[in-house]
């Protein structure tokens, strides 16, 4: 809808067999000025250009997704430039971040069935690295005030646990991983963790504003982490006291979620519940089984006894069903 009402690209200027089919007497639109031809932004509303955004946002869930970034960057800059709500001023770094996802998901191919992104290690590293400096220079790039909003918080450590979540691609049980693979799973559960504590310091009035996106993320980063805690683990030269303390921690928080879910239901809407198919409800259920999945395999239950048998892990981690991108899901 966005592409076809045309607001992706600004208004296009008044061409000669524009003014010809002009009808008798119908005025004609006024040629733009040399300065707003400059800055196309100027020409469409405010509202029309949170609109794009709010479209381009929706687009990372799909498959198909919205082109024409400069003019997109270019509405989310003109609305920093004059902000009429505090949101406008994060709304460029908002959009930044979420192209970096984007570009960490056409980089290491998130959508191929194949779980390896054709790099090797060390060249991982150096992608890694360069687009977690971006992001980190976006966030920088926001007034002090904005820095520690929650929401900018969150985004922040989910864009830090996405780009590395390539650590864990094209890994083959028993095969040992190099330090380089293994510093980036680290990273990756070091920033999920930091999303999860980020999360469990929300009260409950704030997280009943969350949308569907919000709580995908939730869903994204608990199994993410369950598989990254699961690696670090199970692997010898990597298995410490530090990361048993956060697979403990890890199991708790899950807890920790569950519970707020259930209370959080019991202080929704009276028609939230009776809804088909109750989300939430669901949520519950596959954070129980990611913690037991977690649980068996930090406790020396080895993936091939329990997986290919035990039909109640088949589809937990499935990650791209919960997740915008068309992801991979990760196995170990």
């Amino acid at each position: 809808m966005a592409v076809e009402l045309g607001v992706t690209q600004g208004p296009a200027n008044i061409t000669q067999h524009e003014m010809i089919l002009a009808s008798p007497g119908e005025p004609v639109p006024a040629e733009p000025s040399s300065a707003s031809q400059n800055c196309h932004t100027k020409s469409w509303s405010l509202d029309l250009k949170r609109a794009y955004i709010g479209a381009f946002v929706i687009s990372i869930l799909k498959p198909s997704k919205l082109i024409n970034k400069q003019y997109l960057n270019e509405c989310a800059a003109s609305l920093v430039a004059d902000p009429q709500y505090p949101s406008d001023e994060t709304l460029l770094h908002v959009v930044r971040s979420l192209q970096i996802s984007e570009l960490t998901s056409d980089l290491f191919d998130h959508g191929s069935k194949e779980k390896l992104c054709g790099f090797n290690d060390e060249q991982v590293q150096i992608f890694v690295n360069t687009l977690s400096r971006q992001l980190e220079e976006s966030k920088a790039a926001l007034p002090p005030s904005l820095r520690s909003l929650g929401y900018i918080v969150r985004q922040f450590y989910i864009g830090r646990a996405y780009i590395h979540e390539v650590g864990l691609y094209g890994n083959i049980q028993g095969q040992p991983l190099s330090l380089t693979r293994m510093s980036i799973i680290c990273e990756c559960l070091s920033s999920a963790s930091r999303y999860l504590s980020h999360v469990l310091d929300c009260s409950l009035e704030h997280m009943a504003d969350w949308t569907c996106s919000d709580w995908r993320s939730i869903n994204f980063i608990v199994m993410l982490s369950t598989k990254c805690s699961i690696i670090l683990n199970s692997n010898p030269s990597w298995a410490t006291s530090d990361t048993s303390q956060r697979a403990a921690w890890l199991d708790k928080c899950i807890d920790t979620l569950c519970s707020r879910l259930n209370e959080f239901q019991s202080l929704a809407p009276a028609g939230l519940n009776y809804y088909e198919g109750n989300h939430f409800e669901k949520l519950i259920s596959n954070w129980k089984d990611v913690k037991a999945y977690h649980q068996r395999w930090i406790r020396g239950i080895s993936l091939s006894e329990a997986a290919p048998t035990d039909s109640e892990y088949s589809d937990i981690f499935s990650i791209s069903s919960f997740w915008g991108f068309q992801g991979q899901g990760i196995d170990v």
